[in-house]
Order: structure tokens, then sequence, then C-alpha cells
């Protein structure tokens, strides 16, 4: 009797000492469960990215981010890099030794 007076005001106390005594579990236990089974097929389905966002780097220094898809290849990405509007300006027109490009992290345009 005890343990159920003292489910309002501790409920967590109150359920882990009502366990022992083979009482069936608490109204607030069973929805609580339920919650957190939902809450957790519901976050995975956010956690999905259909786009990503890379730093794009012109001999070293930052110049920009570029939106890509998450499962951009790395021509599409050099394509999209080379394409900025940043890198256009601060290439000068000079055609790129070497592009650099680390997944899902950033894109360095060396001129």
């Amino acid at each position: 009797m005890r343990l159920v007076m003292r489910s309002p005001a501790q409920a967590s106390t109150a359920q882990v000492s009502r366990m022992p005594t083979g009482e069936k579990p608490s109204f607030f236990s069973i929805k609580s469960a339920q919650n957190r089974k939902a809450n957790i097929t519901d976050d995975v389905k956010l956690l999905v990215q259909d786009q990503i966002e890379l730093v794009v780097q012109v001999n070293g220094k930052l110049r920009g981010h570029i939106q890509v898809p998450a499962n951009a290849t790395r021509e599409q990405i050099e394509s999209a890099a080379l394409a900025h509007e940043a890198v256009i300006k601060f290439t000068n027109g000079q055609k790129p030794r070497k592009v650099v490009v680390v997944p899902g992290r950033l894109v360095n345009v060396v001129v």
C-alpha cells in the first residue's frame, strides 16, 4: 500500500521498489515503453539525409559551401565545386592543377 501511495510523488522509486513484490507494472511504465519504441523508429527515419553540405576551398582557403546529394560521386562533387561562383572568381579563369575531394567533408581546388 505504501508503494502505491508513493507513486504520484516518486514514480521511479516506487516503480523500482514495486518490481520485487511481484505486482504488475503500472500504467505509467507501459505507456513510456510504448512511447520509447515509437520514438526510436521515428528518429531513425529522420536521421537519413538527402543533401549534404561540403566546404569549398581554393588553394586551402575557405571560399564557400555547396549542397550535393548524399550519394553523389566524386565526379559530381567535383563538377559542382568547379561550377561554384567563388571558385570561378578565385581561379581567375585558370585551369585547376588538382581537385581534392574528401567525401562528406570538403573540396579543395588547387590552382
